[in-house]
């Protein structure tokens, strides 16, 4: 299996008993998943089910207030988990005062990468928003937004990627463009965890998580 990321692998990715406050109310509570090198997880259940609240906690973005997440055999904190971690929301992040191009460019600064002419350009040719990169981020519609905020996984090389609804408002070529970018993740050694209202089996090794 090749590994293509940078410096950093994940053998394995284990959240045990893990349960979670939002705003002094329990979000989701005892869910764990153990996944190796090359694995996908769908995580699924309805809305208000937990399962944004599970993979912000996984991602570092929200406290956990009972369980223990290990990579590589290792419990890390947030800040340490950071590294190994990829996450795209659900919900619109995106800045509405900016256009395509310059939110492709501050995504690339944020992580410390000299956004090049070249990484630009690729960047907009694939997800088929060249004709849009001078266009305000709050004029896009909502499918076209999701191409933006899904930029992310086409350059970002961290072994672990968390997925919030990424197929929400994508149209059947988008789709197919993310599900094939997923596939080279788990096929390179990455892990995958992605929620979703309904089931996209597009994985021979992928495990199921039901959210109640």
């Amino acid at each position: 299996m090749e590994r293509q990321f940078d410096g950093l692998m994940c053998d394995q990715f284990i959240f045990n008993n893990i349960s979670v406050f939002r705003n002094e109310t329990l979000a989701c509570k005892g869910l764990s998943g153990s996944l190796m090198a090359g694995e996908l997880l769908m995580v699924q259940g309805q809305n208000g089910s937990g399962k944004t609240s599970l993979l912000k906690a996984l991602a570092g973005l929200l406290p956990i207030y009972d369980g223990m997440i290990t990579i590589n055999g290792l419990e890390l904190s947030a800040n340490h988990r950071y590294p190994f971690v990829t996450y795209v929301a659900a919900s619109d992040t995106l800045k509405p005062t900016l256009t395509t191009l310059e939110t492709l460019q501050f995504q690339l600064l944020l992580e410390n990468k000299l956004p090049t002419f070249e990484n630009i350009k690729q960047l907009l040719l694939m997800l088929d928003l060249n004709e849009l990169k001078d266009r305000l981020v709050a004029n896009l519609s909502s499918g076209e937004k999701k191409r933006v905020q899904i930029a992310p996984l086409f350059w970002k090389k961290n072994p672990i990627i968390l997925l919030d609804e990424p197929f929400v408002y994508l149209d059947q070529k988008a789709k197919e463009l993310l599900q094939n970018q997923i596939k080279k993740h788990c096929h390179h050694g990455g892990i995958a965890l992605i929620s979703s209202h309904e089931h996209n089996n597009f994985l021979t090794k992928e495990k199921i998580l039901v959210v109640n």
